[in-house]
């Protein structure tokens, strides 16, 4: 199953609306877009397309949300380019850029809609300076997909059967079944080890390379919390896959009850993400080949129909 991001027109407004009102932010994406051929004015360009095309819909939905639609991944795309070069520049975490964009969505749809309804177009996330889309009904931030796939395409390939399975686990009873729960665990492991650039087959430096990738994107307190839990993350996986208990380690009887609920593998799930996301950001950070002048091209050229 391929997962893309498409996200609604007003998730635009707001992203290049917030990178509007922060000085730092709007200056490092103004230089961004410059080398796409862009000028000063084209951040205000995209937002005020987007302003446009998001009235537009509005105004053929007739006050039913369900009548909206999203824009392609290319706009994604574009948006995780100018992106990726703020990580860069700013160097820190996005969460507060993310909710100051997930706000904005959030009460321009109750102005104009009186409506909470979680449409999945509406459901942005910037994570590591990457912007994805949230998918399903598990939490308000996971599992998310990211605009743009991370280079390797087994990892890809990988991350998104592990979000294709949290979404089916929706429709599943708690605790879900142990098999289907495990399989988080093993696919989360697998993910870290396909993410290590030195190839190891020890999962624990692995996941000490892919934290120290994705230090200057994670909050300080998430980042601590991360740490602790990756001791037992890595007990919890040798119990599951091995069943046969090792010493001072869990015996699968321990770890059956332990994963059969979203809060037992949620912090796990959120680390991995991170680590998806930061290498789709640095990937694209000087991308020759990533094509943005075009993409820039055609994406000014969508929204003009509408201004």
């Amino acid at each position: 199953m391929e997962l893309t991001c498409e996200l609604s027109p007003l998730v635009y407004q707001a992203l290049y609306r917030t990178i509007a009102n922060q000085t730092d932010v709007r200056s490092a994406a103004v230089a961004r877009v410059e080398q796409a051929g862009g000028a000063r004015d084209t951040l205000q360009d995209l937002s005020h397309g987007y302003q446009a095309l998001w009235q537009f819909e509005v105004d053929q939905a007739l006050g039913d949300p369900s009548q909206l639609w999203a824009m392609d991944e290319s706009h994604a795309r574009l948006a995780t380019w100018v992106l990726a070069f703020l990580r860069h520049r700013l160097k820190r975490p996005s969460e507060e850029f993310s909710a100051q964009v997930r706000s904005i969505v959030a009460n321009e749809m109750q102005k104009r809609f009186r409506s909470m309804t979680r449409l999945e177009m509406l459901q942005p996330t910037v994570l590591a300076w990457t912007l994805g889309q949230v998918r399903g009904r598990l939490d308000a931030s996971l599992p998310a997909i990211p605009a743009i796939a991370v280079p390797d395409p087994d990892v890809a390939l990988a991350y998104t059967g592990l979000v294709v399975h949290l979404l089916d686990l929706q429709g599943v009873g708690r605790p879900w079944p142990e098999v289907a729960s495990s399989a988080t665990v093993w696919r989360s492991a697998g993910i870290i080890d396909g993410l290590n650039t030195q190839k190891s087959r020890l999962l624990r430096p692995a996941i000490e390379e892919a934290m120290r990738q994705a230090t200057d994107v994670i909050p300080p307190a998430v980042a601590s919390r991360l740490w602790d839990h990756w001791a037992d993350f890595q007990k919890i996986r040798n119990g599951l896959t091995h069943v046969w208990k090792i010493s001072n380690e869990y015996s699968f009887r321990d770890l059956v009850a332990r994963v059969g609920e979203w809060g037992d593998i949620v912090l796990f799930v959120r680390g991995i993400t991170y680590f998806v996301f930061s290498e789709v950001s640095n990937s694209i950070f000087e991308d020759a080949d990533f094509g943005a002048d075009r993409l820039l091209d055609d994406v000014l050229q969508e929204l003009s129909s509408y201004s």
